[in-house]
Formats: structure tokens, sequence, C-alpha cells
């Protein structure tokens, strides 16, 4: 006859500590490997991280800030492209006043993942882990060194307004029409190149202007004037002719009046008008009469 030892169960508060224990343990070795991950990556940007595509996770700041800078030195390349009147000009982001602070950029990768609660960071760097995170460049812009830009390319094709004008050609008379100008759009324009330059990526940009419109257009009416003046017969008269005058009267060639005709703006800059040269005239009747200096010249005209 065989006897059977029965064992008896552990009691419930045995299987509690042993649960407990285990427990503990998983925790301590997850508490010391997060730890060990914390300090190994003190120094250290986060896995996972990326700048511009630039994989910086695990390196030292001054490393990556040696990735990224040999990364962003295309932004002195002329890589956008301008485009206005057919003409064309390469230029780089650094000449539009545009860089990349790669320091503060490296700043801000080294920070992702770091930063808020202990279980927010956790939580974060397990996701960056997986999924990876992406830090922007952070990019500066300086306005006066993208102004000055502009200001060349203004110089270069704004193109002054040009009113109509009457003049003559010996006797004839010759209009000149007028054309409009145009003025670069120094805000459109900077805003346009500054968005392109701190995209960092080629670009194409068209440079946007403003017409300028001639102030006198339509000079008709000056012109039929000059016309009428050089086509008749001119006679300068005397209104108070005295007895030593040695002339009351002068009939005027025609060349010899073209030579005293001017043609002035008005006051507002709006309209032109005929005239004749009231110096000229003077000091030629005076010639013609050789009367003293005192001789009046108030004098009207037929034609």
């Amino acid at each position: 006859m065989s006897v059977r030892m029965l064992r008896r169960p552990l009691p419930v508060s045995m299987w509690l500590l042993r649960i407990a224990f285990v427990v503990g343990t998983l925790l301590a070795t997850l508490v010391t490997a997060l730890a060990i991950f914390q300090m190994a990556y003190g120094d250290r940007v986060l896995p996972g991280v990326r700048v511009w595509g630039v994989d910086v996770s695990g390196m030292t700041i001054e490393a990556a800030g040696r990735r990224l800078q040999q990364h962003f030195a295309y932004v002195s390349d002329p890589i956008l492209t301008l485009h206005a009147f057919g003409q064309t000009w390469n230029a780089a982001p650094t000449e539009l006043g545009v860089r990349v602070d790669v320091d503060a950029t490296v700043r801000a990768a080294y920070r992702l993942g770091r930063g808020g609660s202990a279980l927010n960071a956790l939580s974060s760097q397990f996701d960056m882990m997986t999924n990876g995170a992406e830090a922007a460049p952070v990019v500066v812009f300086d306005p006066s060194v993208a102004a000055a830009y502009v200001e060349a390319r203004a110089a270069e094709l704004n193109v002054e307004p040009r009113d109509a004008s009457v003049s003559l050609d010996g006797l004839t008379v010759v209009v000149t029409p007028a054309q409009n100008g145009r003025a670069l759009d120094a805000a459109a324009t900077l805003t346009a190149l500054e968005s392109a330059a701190r995209a960092l990526r080629p670009a194409t940009i068209e440079l946007s202007f403003v017409e300028r419109p001639a102030r006198i257009i339509d000079v008709t009416s000056t012109a039929q004037q000059l016309q009428t003046l050089v086509s008749r017969p001119f006679t300068l008269f005397l209104e108070s002719p005295r007895p030593g005058d040695a002339a009351a009267s002068w009939d005027m060639p025609l060349e010899q009046l073209a030579s005293l005709a001017r043609v002035r703006s008005s006051a507002d800059g709006l309209s032109l008008a005929v005239t004749l040269d009231r110096d000229a005239l003077t000091a030629g009747w005076r010639r013609r009469t050789r009367a003293s200096s005192s001789t009046t010249t108030r004098a009207s005209w037929t034609s």
C-alpha cells in the first residue's frame, strides 16, 4: 500500500507577493533602462529626429550643427530665378537676406521630445522612435538686404513716364506722343521674394510693376496753335510808338518767328501752351530800332 503526499496550495498572499515582485522587477528594469537612455542622450538629439529630411538623431549638438551647415550650404547658390520684360536674374537666398540659423535649428531639434511632464516626454520619445519627428529650420530674413537687391533691379527696369510734346523742326510741327512709365512694385516684390527665399527651394518669381501714367497726353490743340503761328505772316507793332522810334512795326520772317516760339507746360503740369521768348523778342526789337535801353517793349502783333 503506497501513500501519496498532497501538496497544499500556496496561500493567495504568497501569489500576490510573487506578482508584486515580478512587477517591481520589471518596473525597476524599465526605470533603469530609461535612466540609461536619458543619460546616453543627455547631450544628443533624440532618435528619430530629422531637419528638412536630414537625420540628426543620436548626434551631439556640435555634430548636428556641422551636418546641417553642410546641408544648407546651397542657400548660397542661385536657386531663385527672377523674370521681368524678357530679362532673367538668378539669385541666391543669401543675396535676398535669407539665411538658416543653424545654431537655433539644432537647439530646436534637440528640444524635441524633452520638456513637460515625464510621462508626456516618454510618450513623445516613443512616438519619435517609431514614427520620427521633423524639426523645421530656423530661417532668418534681413529685409534691408532684400530691399537693396530690389532697388538695384528697379534702377535697371523702371521707366519714367514721358509727356506728349510739341516742337518745331524748321517750320514743321513735330508731335511726340506720350509714353507711360513703370515702376517696380517694391512691396509686392519684397513679399514674393521673401516667401520664395524662405522656402529654401528652387523657385521662379515674376517681378511686379505698377504703371506710371503720363500727365500730358492730348496735345492736338497745342500743335494746331504752333502750326498756325509759323504758317502766316507775322507783324509786331509798338503799342505807343514815340517820335524818335526808328520803326513802329516789325515784319518778322517765319524762320525768325519759329526761332522765338516756345512750348511750355502750364503751372499745373497738365497741358502745354505756345508762347514767344519775351527776352529774345525784346532784344531783337531793340537791335532793330537801335533804341536806348529805356525804349518801351510793349507791343502787339497781327498775323
